[in-house]
């Protein structure tokens, strides 16, 4: 008898989880980013992408069928809400060490190349001595110590990724000037034509996009040793049994953009004719990787 009862209850609690499961719709999930200009124009009634970001989001929702907008919310609350138990889930996220022990990540979504280290024209070039042979900046932090009154702008609460991030953590505070995610772009604009900022972390397609070759501010760019030539965005979601039922929804949404050529054009688009063969070459082996 008291088998029989344990029995019984081991089905009851299948038979509840199998309910669970189902009553979990991808219409349950509040998509965040903290990018005003993403939330702005995916889901509208007129197609007005600007971006890889935009564009690739609107994709994964297209094929999630998911009609909801996304909310522009700071990325320090959306990890909250995460924290507090509430079903959000943040679109357009770099994978970092400390991020991937609390979160669960979905695949690639979205490849870019990564940041590069622009300086503005007015200042001497960085010396030699602060770049490696290939000309790469060895450390952000070193580079910022040697020129004492410049400062450099970089969003807040973002990951650059994990080498990134110990370098501005190592430069003086003085010397880093923190913007909201949300006006990022257009106050890295408005503050380097005013010379108020000398230096900035900035991908290179969001400046190619704003101003394509005519870009207002004579600049030069450096890449950043250690730091990989590109780096993916993805969907963040809590780590456990609804994160990992959303992420498996959106990892099959992601295949099946993977197998369409509307994914790839969605980042050559915006991207200097020079530097498409490298951003197609990593997608396709990214479409390989993944893909089944």
């Amino acid at each position: 008898m008291i088998k029989r009862f344990f029995i019984l209850l081991l089905c009851l609690s299948f038979v509840e989880a199998q309910a669970a499961q189902q009553r979990i719709s991808i219409e349950d999930v509040e998509f965040h980013s903290d990018d005003v200009n993403l939330t702005t124009r995916v889901n509208s009634e007129v197609a007005d992408y600007d971006s890889t970001a935009t564009e690739t989001a609107q994709l994964l929702l297209d094929e999630l069928r998911y009609e909801n907008d996304i909310l522009n919310v700071p990325l320090a609350r959306s990890l909250n809400d995460i924290d507090q138990g509430k079903p959000v889930c943040v679109i357009n996220k770099i994978k970092s060490k400390a991020r991937e022990k609390r979160f669960l990540y979905s695949l690639p979504l979205n490849i870019f190349q990564t940041q590069r280290f622009y300086q503005h024209a007015t200042l001497p070039p960085i010396p030699e001595h602060l770049l490696n042979d290939s000309g790469e900046v060895i450390n952000i932090a070193e580079v910022l110590r040697a020129y004492s009154h410049s400062s450099l702008i970089v969003a807040e609460n973002y990951s650059y990724g994990d080498v990134l991030d110990a370098q501005i953590r190592d430069a003086e505070p003085n010397q880093v000037l923190k913007v909201s995610n949300a006006t990022f772009y257009s106050r890295f604009f408005t503050l380097f034509e005013n010379q108020r900022s000398d230096f900035a972390l900035i991908f290179p397609s969001a400046l190619f996009s704003v101003y394509g070759t005519k870009v207002p501010v004579r600049l030069r760019d450096y890449p950043i040793a250690g730091n990989p030539r590109t780096v993916s965005g993805h969907v963040l979601c809590e780590k456990g049994e609804f994160g990992e039922m959303v992420i498996e929804q959106v990892n099959t949404a992601i295949r099946a953009l993977y197998k369409r050529p509307e994914f790839v054009s969605a980042h050559l688009k915006y991207l200097a004719e020079n530097k498409k063969d490298e951003v197609r070459n990593v997608i396709l082996a990214t479409i390989e990787k993944n893909i089944r």
